[in-house]
């Protein structure tokens, strides 16, 4: 009897040691049937036609290849682990990585954009399409809405276009300015302009009992001043910074690399 007993606390203790283990296992992943994935069946048959067509458009367009994957359950593990794994199982975007992955997981209430290597696509554009765009449609509990006006930014993003339209902003009616304001803030503007001017002729102008000689040394020493300081051609150092930050600017937009599916991207929360 005694034996029995210890025998069950065994294997009740080799449970819990070889448990964990078990659970590290690979996700899951559901097989691939085409750009759009529905595993967790919350995409309308016309939103998933829409969506089909769209990730078919974008690829035809620029070769970038997008697929819509929605899973019941994350078992566990991270949404960026899922992102890496479906990614590269799937391997979207052929062997370079060019190619973008929309995961929605509406039952951990959690949505990523993950991006291949070979795709030059900010985490920060990522970033602003889940929080500014999707997770607020998820929120209201527009989960196709959602989806697919993701996807509309994610083509506006690879297309090179602002992943947030802004079109509504710009779009201000002159009924709504305020010209009286705008006239009167322009009169004082011009009136404090016309003062500075003022002051500063007033300023430069030199005494009338000066001779010529010393005018004409004030004047040739525009250039460089007693301390050897250089005045002139502050236009042409300014123009150099500006060329040197549109450069650096450039750069800092190259292509990405190319590989695989290794945790670009971004993800929310709703």
């Amino acid at each position: 009897m005694m034996a029995r007993h210890w025998g069950a606390v065994a294997i009740f203790l080799v449970s819990l040691l070889i448990g964990p283990g078990i659970g590290l296992t690979d996700p899951h992943l559901p097989a691939r049937t085409g750009e759009v994935v529905d595993a967790a069946n919350i995409i309308g048959v016309n939103q998933e036609q829409s969506l089909a067509a769209k990730a078919a458009k974008l690829q035809s367009q620029s070769g970038i290849e997008l697929v819509v994957v929605t899973l019941p359950s994350l078992q566990g593990y991270s949404i960026e682990r899922w992102g890496r794994d479906l990614g590269n199982r799937w391997q979207v975007g052929g062997s370079a990585a060019r190619g973008v992955v929309l995961i929605v997981a509406p039952n951990d209430r959690e949505v990523r954009i993950e991006v291949g290597d070979g795709l030059a696509f900010p985490d920060s554009a990522a970033a602003a399409i889940v929080n500014a765009i999707i997770v607020p449609q998820f929120r209201s509990g527009e989960m196709s809405g959602g989806i697919l006006a993701g996807v509309d930014a994610i083509a506006r993003t690879v297309n090179g276009s602002p992943p947030v339209d802004t079109s509504r902003w710009e779009r201000l009616s002159f009924d709504e300015v305020n010209w009286s304001n705008i006239a009167l803030w322009t009169f004082l503007g011009i009136l404090l302009l016309l003062a500075i001017c003022k002051m500063i002729r007033d300023g430069w102008n030199a005494p009338t009992d000066y001779d010529r000689s010393s005018r004409d040394t004030w004047s040739t020493g525009s250039a460089n001043d007693d301390n050897g300081c250089f005045y002139g051609n502050s236009n042409s150092g300014w123009s150099s910074s500006d060329s040197s930050w549109s450069s650096s600017s450039s750069s800092s937009s190259s292509s990405g690399g190319s590989g695989g599916f290794s945790g670009s991207g971004a993800s929310g929360r709703w």
